[in-house]
């Protein structure tokens, strides 16, 4: 149910789900300063429709959620202990894989090794509060986007086979996973040809 926009709040996890998503906003607002919410005013704007505790139509914008106080509610001030943990440091000896491809677009039916140049390396801890380093793989196409669950892990600098047999997305060099829900419908009201979207990491 999770991936259908009219069955969602039927999954058991839905509204656990989205009240985590909605804590870990408040926790990351609270980490500094330069956390703050968008600007744009088209995301600000944007509204959708829903039924009210009375089954009223109601029309509701995303500036108009953002103030938990004004909606009577807030979360327990609790420890973060996840907040300082790091994964541990890779051994100085291993040498990451080379990489096997500079052809792309690739077809991900097997592991694909690339080159990226960073645009700055050995920053200061206050320079990397001031400008977060983000990874951007663009041009995702998935084609049976409807029925398939997609799901690929992008790592940095792994070793070839890892070193202890410990799973990659738990280490290190995992910068992130990528996942994208499949959203069950008719084979009559199938759009047509891929469905295109970018992961940042």
């Amino acid at each position: 149910d999770m991936g259908n926009f009219y069955s969602a709040a039927r999954d058991p996890i839905f509204f656990a789900h989205h009240g985590n998503i909605d804590c870990l906003w408040h926790v990351w607002r609270g980490l500094r300063p330069s956390n703050t919410d968008f600007t744009d005013p088209d995301w600000l704007d944007a509204t959708f429709l829903f039924y009210d505790e009375e089954a009223r139509l109601v029309r509701v914008r995303v500036r108009d959620c953002l103030d938990t106080a004004a909606l009577r509610y807030t979360y327990q001030d609790v420890g973060l202990p996840w907040l300082n943990a790091r994964p541990a440091k890779a051994s100085s000896a291993v040498t990451p894989a080379p990489a096997t491809t500079s052809t792309l677009p690739a077809k991900l039916d097997r592991t694909i090794r690339v080159t990226v140049t960073r645009p700055r390396v050995s920053r200061s801890r206050r320079e990397k509060e001031e400008e977060e380093e983000v990874l951007v793989v663009e041009g995702v196409e998935i084609a049976d986007h409807f029925n398939k669950f997609v799901k690929f892990d992008v790592l940095v600098n792994e070793p070839d086979g890892g070193e202890d047999g410990t799973p990659a997305t738990a280490t290190g060099y995992c910068a992130g996973s990528f996942a994208y829900t499949p959203h069950m419908v008719r084979p009559g009201e199938m759009g047509k040809g891929p469905v295109k979207t970018v992961a940042r990491f």
